[in-house]
């Protein structure tokens, strides 16, 4: 049984789902998006009046389709993550760009490699074949152009030798939802299971696969979507309601029953949403192409600033005083902003201010200490001991020499032109500028230095494979380099001065490196070792690797992104740099494919 709920944004969605829920004392499972799972939890427990969720299960996709492949024993498959995929397609590119005829001169820039990952991650989700684009497009001569044909032949080049490299050895995210597919089939705690999913706008073709087995395989299943018809601005719903669609097909195909219920605020459960006027106003009528006469603007204020400076103190003072006159607390309040330099400088501007703000984001972890060292070590053997990559090691700390040292070295190094195997002889030259106590302190730290540089030398020659490396080199850096230690003082260090995100940061950091490591032995160990690719290939994972950090405390205002953050039930909501081209943000500009391409693309694939 499939029921669709459907209502606008005005109705209080989460009081109506779990009003249900507690109504009907059954257990239930309740899928949500990745970066709502927290808040969804809080919601339900606010809701059904608890401090505990006893047979509430909240989870999202990926989190769920983990437990059914553990439940029906069909968990043996080996992964590759996202980062793993991108150190496969750097390997790729590097090794076929001779090949591409349109894609060969940026291969090695980041932001291709993003955008061919993420072409590949939804054309898989969407089940595209793209032969079949292609074959497509050639009965369209006259609306096609050549060169989109000739990018498709190099992404579909591209694509193969991906899927050739991992076929029937590794399973990547998008294969994973067909292994959750065939494993919901077979899971029986999911027969006893009510389960309500929400917070979603559309599904890919193979979430929509997931959905059908969840469906036929729960005891009931209930999705919410913010749809609504016969309105003045009903183009806005159009996605919601082609999903709708959609299901019911799917309900029909497999002889489901469904059933549609459209929501008002007469509906049992169903309550609207407490907001002033104004916000009520902006939900009915910002998309509507007729003007509302006698519209409220209570609970909206608009200020025009003349810089973002201006703008990010007067932001200030706002929160100050919802803090001092409306007995706010930081955790009521949420600021959206979508451009990295004002989000920079509204937080130094808080902070001046004594206003407590947490940033709600990813951090990479390819410029932490513990990355630069790992990498920079590979690099500086690689390069003969270049002096710019043998200091990017030392100033990571992760040697122990203090900052009044490495600036001693550095500027005699860099004077005599210390390179190469100059860094494992005692250093002689100007002994009249230092004098002997100078030489024998230069020697002192170069002596510090070349032991572990000598130690690595020798393991980097050795390795025969990248396998070989990988496994000598953890354990030069755990048992010679003595990281794990390091790693430690450099955590507390960073706490004792208040910095406990980026502790929490480094904490992540370093298991994150050995599961590269890991991918890396997966897809590639058996190859033969070459420094320089090895550091180019580990690179390109680490750059696109990123740590999510939880709030150090509670109370604190959360500064965000409109396309990542979550935010729950806040009681006054800040959005910064309401400006064209910022919100909303515009398109990337590295895309892959036109507009009109793109277009052409979905029409000859038949998907939308």
């Amino acid at each position: 049984m499939l029921n669709i709920y459907r209502s606008r944004e005005s109705l209080d969605k989460e009081s109506f789902i779990y009003g249900k829920i507690k109504e009907s004392r059954k257990e239930t499972l309740v899928i949500v998006p990745d970066q709502y799972t927290l808040v969804a939890e809080q919601q339900a427990m606010s809701r059904m009046c608890t401090d505990v969720l006893l047979d509430v299960e909240i989870s999202a996709i990926s989190k769920f389709g983990s437990n059914v492949l553990e439940e029906t024993g069909r968990s043996q498959h080996t992964y590759i993550d996202e980062y793993g995929r991108y150190m496969l397609l750097y390997k790729i590119l590097s090794e076929q760009k001779d090949r591409l005829e349109v894609f060969g001169g940026v291969v090695q820039k980041q932001g291709f490699l993003e955008s061919i990952n993420d072409f590949i991650s939804k054309a898989k989700q969407a089940n595209l074949d793209i032969q079949t684009v292609i074959d497509s497009m050639d009965d369209e001569a006259s609306e096609v152009d050549e060169l989109t044909r000739r990018k498709l032949s190099d992404i579909k080049l591209i694509f193969d030798e991906y899927e050739n490299s991992i076929r029937d050895k590794y399973t990547d995210a998008e294969d994973l939802l067909r292994l959750y597919t065939a494993g919901i089939d077979m899971a029986e705690s999911l027969k006893r299971k009510t389960v309500w999913i929400y917070g979603f706008d559309s599904f890919t073709n193979r979430n929509l696969e997931m959905l059908a087995a969840i469906i036929r395989q729960a005891e009931e299943v209930n999705i919410f979507f913010t749809y609504d018809e016969h309105c003045k601005d009903e183009e806005i719903f159009e996605i919601t309601g082609n999903m709708s669609d959609r299901l019911i097909e799917l309900c029909k195909e497999s002889n489901v029953e469904f059933k549609v219920h459209n929501l008002g605020k007469d509906s049992p459960h169903a309550k609207l949403c407490e907001r002033a006027s104004g916000i009520k106003s902006i939900e009915k009528s910002l998309f509507s192409p007729f003007n509302e006469e006698g519209l409220e603007a209570k609970g909206i204020k608009i200020v025009r600033a003349n810089n973002i400076y201006s703008e990010a103190e007067s932001a200030a003072s706002f929160v100050l005083d919802l803090l001092e006159e409306k007995k706010l607390r930081y955790k009521d309040i949420v600021v959206i902003c979508n451009e990295t330099k004002r989000a920079e400088v509204l937080k130094r501007v808080f902070q001046e201010y004594g206003i407590g703000i947490f940033t709600d984001k990813k951090r990479a972890i390819a410029s932490s200490p513990i990355a630069v060292f790992v990498v920079s070590l590979i690099e500086a053997v690689s390069s003969s001991m270049r002096t710019l990559d043998v200091f990017r090691v030392i100033k990571t700390g992760f040697i122990g020499i203090d900052e009044e040292d490495v600036d001693f070295i550095e500027n005699y190094a860099i004077k005599y032109k210390v390179r190469g195997n100059q860094w494992f002889s005692p250093f002689t030259k100007g002994a009249f500028e230092y004098g002997d106590e100078g030489l024998v302190r230069l020697n002192e730290i170069r002596e510090q230095i070349s032991v572990v540089f000598d130690g690595f030398k020798k393991l980097y020659k050795s390795s025969k494979t990248n396998k070989e490396f990988i496994e000598s080199y953890v354990d030069f850096l755990i048992n010679k380099a003595d990281i794990g230690s390091r790693i430690d003082k450099l955590v507390e260090n960073l706490s004792s001065h208040s910095m406990q995100s980026k502790a929490d940061e480094t904490t992540q950091t370093w298991p994150m490196l050995i599961s590269a490591f890991e991918q890396i032995i997966e897809l590639m160990g058996n190859e033969r070792f070459s420094g320089k690719t090895f550091a180019s290939i580990l690179t390109a994972g680490l750059l696109q690797m990123e740590v999510g950090v939880v709030p150090p405390v509670s109370d604190e205002i959360l500064l965000g992104t409109m396309q990542r953050t979550r935010c729950g039930d806040v009681k006054a909501m800040l959005i910064f740099g309401a400006n064209e081209g910022i919100l909303p943000l515009e398109a990337n500009e590295s895309q892959l494919f036109s507009d009109s391409e793109l277009k052409h693309i979905t029409c000859a694939a038949e998907i939308k």
